[in-house]
């Protein structure tokens, strides 16, 4: 496992996502960074209400044009509060927000995590949201400290970034060649109808994407991408927008997105209760058996185009970790709260620290969380119905975030994952073939007998 941090760089709701993670790779020189330039600081334009300016211990009550600083942090009571930046980019507060510019306590958990992870020399940082461009002064600022940390410490640096596509530089390829980005997650709601109407465009906002459709700006940001780095083109998917997946596809080869310079990988992913305040989500979910026959039908649609990755194609092992179970990962929120595992990043009872108390010897801090003493001892091979069933391998417990929760819906949505999925991938494998609707049963999953 690399060392990793999942960086909360917006104060927006969180977006659900799903991370592989490659082998350590051997050290390699990592140039000098420029830090970029501004040409002024960002600055505090517009206070409609309550709003402080906390810096160096001291508050300031009215915070109206004053600039920001690294380590400033930034509260709204009531009202908004407005953050222009040197190249008119804005970014607004509302009601009860709190955001910090950066702290050197960031720096410090970066370097604790390197040194946690012995002789593996890359740091992999994963720029989260909401939407991470909404704070791009923050990105800015933190990617270049955690370069220079890089460069210091004889350490590949590596990012990546989940992004809706809106609100990116024009300049694309400057911007992920600065920050060292390898590949870009944008999330694609099915066709353009469908992705404005659940992405809307706030009145008065138009202007922040170029235009009043968030599918042409995120779809433009893509092509853009593509003459870059890879682009993960991830279609949410419900029962409502399932078919629109396809739509998709035509539309990325109507564009030439095959034959550009970097891979494009669209792939389906199923929208789910990803955090314990959406419950509404599992109304219009799609079942496994229904998801695992959609994935088939768009892997067989893009084989042309390109083989899908080896671990879907073949019935291999599980031959990666969660970053929530890896002692040299950590994830911060825009709450410069620390937490295991990235969904939980809008749950702040759920976090096992915070930045500032992060100690250099060791973390997550356990602190006063319940949940940190769980994390550190969870191991699916001891969990009584894990360490009898046939998938185990494969499926090491599936997301642990559901066996935390016991959320009993989520850990039998993965068991019927298995049954469909596994035959069917077998079956490929040795050139057999597998009816769509052939399920695997209980014995064949349990072959000592399912435990009670």
């Amino acid at each position: 496992m690399l060392p990793r941090l999942v960086l909360t760089c917006a104060f927006a709701v969180l977006l659900p996502s799903a991370h592989a993670f490659a082998q350590a790779q051997p050290p390699a020189e990592s140039p000098a960074q420029t830090p970029p330039q501004f040409d002024a600081p960002a600055y505090v334009a517009v206070v409609d209400g309550g709003a402080t300016l906390e810096r160096d211990g001291r508050v300031e009550a009215s915070p109206l044009n004053m600039p920001l600083l690294t380590g400033d942090r930034l509260r709204t009571t009531d009202g908004r509060l407005e953050v222009r930046f040197a190249d008119g980019g804005r970014m607004q507060l509302d009601t009860g927000t709190s955001i910090d510019v950066l702290s050197d306590d960031l720096v410090r958990l970066a370097e604790t995590k390197i040194r946690q992870s012995g002789r593996r020399k890359k740091l992999n940082v994963e720029w989260f949201g909401g939407e991470p461009l909404l704070n791009r002064e923050f990105l800015e600022a933190a990617s270049t400290a955690l370069q220079e940390l890089c460069a210091r410490e004889g350490v590949v640096y590596r990012a990546n970034i989940v992004s809706n596509g809106t609100c990116w530089p024009d300049d694309v390829g400057s911007f992920v060649e600065r920050h060292k980005i390898n590949v870009a997650q944008i999330t694609i709601d099915g066709s353009p109808e469908q992705h404005n109407r659940r992405r809307r465009v706030r009145s008065g906002r138009e202007d922040s994407i170029g235009g009043a459709s968030s599918f042409d700006a995120a779809w433009a940001t893509i092509g853009k991408l593509l003459d870059h780095i890879r682009v993960d083109v991830r279609v949410n998917v419900d029962a409502k927008n399932a078919e629109e997946v396809f739509t998709v596809i035509a539309l990325a080869r109507a564009s030439g997105w095959m034959s550009k310079p970097n891979k494009v990988f669209i792939y389906p992913a199923k929208l789910f209760k990803a955090s314990e305040h959406v419950d509404f989500i599992r109304r219009g979910e799609l079942s496994e058996d229904e998801f695992a026959h959609l994935n088939e039908r768009v892997r067989r649609e893009l084989t042309p185009e390109y083989s899908v990755p080896e671990f879907y194609d073949k019935p291999l092992p599980k031959h990666y970790v969660c970053g929530a179970l890896a002692y040299d990962s950590a994830g911060v929120g825009a709450d410069g709260r620390l937490y295991r595992c990235s969904l939980q990043l809008t749950e702040p009872h759920r976090s096992v620290g915070t930045l500032a108390a992060a100690e250099v010897r060791r973390l997550p801090v356990v602190g006063q969380s319940s949940d940190s003493a769980w994390w550190d001892s969870y191991d699916p091979t001891q969990n009584k119905k894990c360490s009898v069933c046939s998938f185990l391998p494969l499926c090491m417990g599936g997301c642990a975030k559901t066996q935390l929760e016991q959320d009993a819906i989520a850990i039998e949505q993965n068991t019927q994952y298995w049954r469909s999925t596994l035959p069917k991938t077998v079956a490929r494998y040795i050139g057999a073939t597998c009816r769509d609707d052939y399920v695997l049963g209980e014995r064949e999953q349990f072959r000592t007998g399912r435990p009670a």
